[in-house]
């Protein structure tokens, strides 16, 4: 996936990248609250806070068997759904919505865990 798209939207699960030059921020985890242009507001899970981080040093977060996900690049774009499984490179997914035997298969690239409503 081309890492400048424009696939930035509340409620997915980030990590800041090394990139970003600020020691205090690089690696950390969190979850995209606002999207304004290209900066997002990203509430991080470790320092229970708010920060504006340029959308470039965001990557995608990884989902896990089991997670909430959204689709973000691709036919599918901006559908929520669920990882059933992982095979290889990617991901066998229920997407909500869909007939109770509508399962994809799509890259793993190409998902972003949702953030638990719980979780921030």
């Amino acid at each position: 996936m081309d890492q400048t798209a424009d696939w930035h939207s509340p409620d997915l699960e980030v990590l800041i990248r090394q990139s970003i030059g600020d020691r205090n921020l690089a690696g950390k985890k969190g979850v995209i609250r606002n999207v304004s242009g290209a900066q997002c507001s990203v509430y991080l899970y470790d320092d229970n806070r708010v920060v504006n981080v340029p959308c470039e040093y965001l990557e995608p977060g990884q989902p896990a068997k089991g997670d909430r996900i959204k689709v973000i690049c691709g036919e599918d774009r901006e559908t929520a759904g669920e990882l059933l499984s992982i095979d290889g490179m990617e991901g066998v997914i229920k997407l909500d919505g869909t007939g109770d035997d509508d399962i994809k298969m799509l890259q793993l690239r190409h998902l972003c865990k949702l953030a638990s409503k719980g979780s921030f």
